[in-house]
């Protein structure tokens, strides 16, 4: 079922699509007609209209509560971007295999090497390398220098694989609005 202004619509619980079939949450929002969860999530704030009901209500609960839908919003985004051409079953294998090659970040050593109001980081280390992850929990980008738990020779991310450069005992990276990584320490 999908609410759309004061109607009630029956959605199809399974989408055939390419000769596929689409089920659960994927189905419901393809069957409606949106693209993209991101889309679907727009679509489900705006028909809603509970941000523009706060916006009227102007206390600081209600501005609270516009904060945390425009950051959920994001992380949507954010994760359609991280992942497009490649699902959450995708994402979620490379983040199991990243695990699997890395022991340092189930019986490493945990220390945390940044904490501010929006970001976070910490090091599992072990031996001569550490896994850094690094949280970003702003609606904005963010730059941030963290210092490395060791002096290393070199830094690889995770995620993309690209080289990463250090300056003065310090990871420096930019981690996109509601973002993370995950950063190799050798």
């Amino acid at each position: 079922l999908l609410l759309q202004g004061a109607e009630l619509v029956m959605i199809r619980p399974a989408v055939e699509q390419q000769g596929v079939v689409l089920t659960g949450e994927t189905a419901f929002a393809r069957s409606a007609g949106f693209v993209s969860p991101g889309h679907f999530i727009d679509e489900m704030i705006r028909i809603t209209g509970l941000e523009e009901q706060y916006r009227r209500e102007d206390t600081d609960e209600a501005m609270a509560r516009i904060e945390n839908i425009q950051e959920f919003r994001g992380s949507v985004h954010e994760f359609v971007q991280m992942t497009e051409g490649a699902g959450l079953e995708e994402y979620l294998e490379q983040l199991g295999q990243i695990r699997s090659e890395h022991p340092e970040i189930g019986l490493g050593r945990y220390r945390e090497l940044l904490l501010t109001n929006r970001q976070y980081a910490f090091a599992r280390i072990l031996g001569d390398r550490a896994v850094i992850t690094a949280v970003n929990n702003d609606p904005a980008a963010a730059s941030v220098r963290i210092r490395l738990p060791f002096a290393c020779a070199k830094i690889t991310d995770l995620l993309t694989g690209e080289k990463v450069k250090q300056e003065n005992g310090q990871l420096e990276v930019t981690l996109e609005a509601d973002g993370s990584g995950i950063y190799l320490v050798e």
